[in-house]
């Protein structure tokens, strides 16, 4: 993956990507019209995705798929102990969709939305991260299904 400029990063098919708009503020109230959801930026984690991670880290077939894929999101932890987890919510093919998620940013603070604006961190994370989707802010998952 090309080195990133302060306006883009070149994405690991070679396309080039930009940073997406950064949320509002985050702020709890009572009044749905002054909420603003809890929202990160960074990785949506899929079991196909960790199921891709085992295949690339050569995790053992002789392991249920399952465990593999367990297997595959420790190995990836280590590989990121700086980067922070949840779980988020987001429309896939329309549906609303629950996985975990691997973030650098938050909407909590503006210092925290700057840091979804650092281009040389967002390069190294996804450079790491082995995923072929681009990082995006989700919002986090606090209602059950």
């Amino acid at each position: 993956m090309p080195e990133p400029s302060a306006q883009h990063i070149d994405g690991p098919e070679g396309e080039q990507w930009e940073l997406p708009p950064s949320p509002k503020l985050f702020k709890l109230s009572l009044d749905p019209s002054k909420h603003v959801e809890l929202e990160v930026f960074g990785w949506a984690v899929t079991y196909h995705d960790r199921t891709d991670w085992a295949d690339k880290l050569k995790i053992s077939r002789k392991l249920s798929e399952n465990n593999r894929r367990d297997h595959a999101w420790f190995a990836m932890r280590k590989r990121l102990p700086n980067v922070r987890r949840t779980c988020v919510q987001y429309n896939l093919r329309g549906r609303r969709t629950v996985a975990n998620c691997f973030y650098i940013a938050t909407n909590e603070t503006k210092e925290e939305i700057e840091k979804a604006k650092d281009m040389n961190l967002i390069h190294k994370v996804w450079e790491t991260i082995l995923l072929d989707d681009e990082p995006r802010w989700y919002v986090v998952d606090d209602q059950p299904m």
